[in-house]
């Protein structure tokens, strides 16, 4: 983590997969602009496939039949020991603030993929690594984009 988000030295686009069940449009813009090294998609090609696939539901792309629980925000919780989970928090306390997987530190609205606790004034490090992984995206997007030239194939159809 330390060469990817704290060096910056590969530009990296984080991906959740619960974003990605919350909103699939902003989700996948985000990916295919880092990928294509666009600062935005407005007008092309990419933009319009995205939203056209989108509307099809979430079942247009199954493969398979899927669990009810699948699209269920800590729907797996109850597998885990109170000394499993604590052992986790201890161990990986900025990963799971960095992914936004902790409880909102305080002034923060809930988390509905807090799936670990920790008090409401924790240290100041955790508070500020809370979904860090947003702001990682963005600059990552601007350093891909910045100076890039406009790919033939990504802007066909503007």
């Amino acid at each position: 983590m330390e060469d990817l988000v704290d060096k910056k030295l590969n530009p990296v686009h984080f991906l959740r997969f619960e974003d990605l069940l919350a909103d699939p449009v902003k989700e996948l813009e985000g990916v295919m602009q880092f990928l294509l090294a666009e600062p935005t998609l407005e007008g092309m090609n990419v933009q319009k496939r995205i939203q056209e696939i989108v509307a099809k539901g979430p079942e247009a792309s199954e493969t398979y039949k899927t669990k009810s629980t699948t699209r269920q925000p800590n729907s797996q919780a109850a597998r885990y020991t109170d000394a499993q989970k604590e052992r986790i928090s201890i161990q990986n306390s900025r990963f799971l603030h960095f992914f936004g997987y902790a409880s909102a530190p305080e002034g923060h609205e809930p988390n509905p993929t807090g799936f670990f606790d920790f008090a409401a004034d924790r240290n100041a490090d955790l508070t500020s690594a809370y979904y860090q992984f947003r702001a990682n995206n963005e600059f990552n997007l601007k350093k891909v984009t910045k100076g890039a030239q406009t790919q033939t194939f990504a802007n066909h159809g503007r």
